[in-house]
């Protein structure tokens, strides 16, 4: 009987320990594709990519953010500019140094001034970026993320009372367009013809 009980225990703490804020999270769309839930290899078919910034919840109530878009520099990607969506005023897109894998970063947003209320998606942001082909790799890691400086993290209203949270959010791995093995193999088999016919001669 007290193994019944304290399974029941159990099962109720855990319902108060899992906020429904946890719901919310930060969604980077790359060129209007969302890959953020699990950073999925993007081949960019132009000079540029789009980082569409956008906040995802289910009826919680947000007061404030604050967080920083870091992009990946040892891969030649490039902030170009970048454009505010809604709501007005409430965007910021100054630069600073951060740490490795990304060299830089970009202050992508900042702090509201109202509450409103998450019922599905709202973007804050559009982001452009250039990039050099040559030296985008298929590493296996993001090359965009939304990231927590101290003092940053989104604040919610539950029951009247702040909640601060900090949803981790990465974006895709750019990666120039892979080769075919087909083309390879044709490559190699002119090669290898062309080494006949010398060897021939």
């Amino acid at each position: 009987m007290k193994k019944i009980e304290f399974i029941i225990v159990g099962l109720f703490l855990s319902l108060l320990i899992v906020s429904p804020i946890n719901a919310a999270y930060v969604d980077l769309t790359i060129d209007g594709i969302s890959l953020s839930n699990d950073g999925d290899v993007y081949y960019p078919s132009s000079g540029e990519v789009t980082i569409d910034v956008w906040i995802v919840g289910e009826g919680e109530t947000l007061s404030n953010y604050s967080f920083d878009i870091l992009y990946d520099m040892s891969e030649g990607i490039s902030f170009l500019s970048g454009e505010e969506i809604e709501p007005s005023g409430w965007v910021s897109f100054s630069t600073f140094e951060n740490s490795t894998p990304y060299v830089q970063g970009i202050e992508a947003l900042n702090f509201m001034s109202s509450d409103i209320v998450l019922d599905d998606r709202v973007q804050v942001a559009a982001l452009t970026f250039t990039y050099d082909l040559q030296l985008l790799v298929d590493d296996g890691l993001p090359d965009f993320e939304a990231f927590y400086r101290s003092g940053q993290a989104m604040t919610f209203v539950e029951d009247g009372l702040p909640v601060t949270y900090q949803p981790e959010s990465i974006g895709a791995d750019l990666a120039a367009v892979p080769v075919p093995a087909a083309v390879w193999l044709l490559g190699s088999g002119l090669l290898g013809l062309v080494g006949l016919r010398r060897h021939d001669r």
